[in-house]
């Protein structure tokens, strides 16, 4: 700590060491070996995402089917739709797949949560599964580019349309 008293004698200007730099660094130190680390983590990761995309897809599909095999007690697959939909959302950008994670989150925000099986169409469900197997199985990275917004358009359109209907 240093004290400095100004000229004229009014006041003292105390400067404090900065010691949270000393402690994570600069940048350029263990700072940047931990940011190099955590990144090839997630480049490791991202091979992986695929793969486990394919199970999330299989899940929602399975939820779906369910859902509509059974219209008057479909509750806990539509929450089951919601949770991989949630999970789906969260892990897409991470992984160099905005759109998953932007068409996910339309779907979660469609559900509801908690779920109402009521205000739910699960045609409006069917086309974001379908617009989530889509980006998948065409390998659709970033944000799609046009496709990408089309797909987002048509699904805003599609809600926007059942959400009317709930009126």
């Amino acid at each position: 700590m240093k004290v400095t008293k100004h000229p004229s004698g009014e006041y003292e200007i105390i400067e404090l060491p900065n010691t949270l730099k000393e402690k994570v660094g600069d940048g350029d130190g263990i700072a940047a070996a931990r940011l190099a680390a955590a990144e090839a983590e997630i480049e490791a990761l991202a091979q992986d995402y695929l793969s486990w995309v394919q199970l999330d897809l299989v899940r929602l599909r399975d939820a779906l089917r369910a859902a509509q095999a059974s219209p008057d007690d479909n509750a806990v697959y539509l929450e089951a739709l919601y949770t991989t939909a949630h999970d789906m959302r969260g892990q897409g950008g991470s992984f160099g797949y905005p759109l998953v994670t932007n068409i996910a989150g339309a779907l979660c925000r469609y559900l509801g949560h908690p779920v109402d099986p009521a205000k739910i169409d699960l045609e409006v469900c069917a086309i974001h599964v379908d617009a989530l197997h889509a980006v998948i199985q065409n390998r659709i990275d970033g944000d799609g580019g046009a496709t990408g917004a089309k797909m987002l358009e048509g699904i805003e359109r599609v809600v926007g349309k059942s959400l009317a209907g709930r009126a």
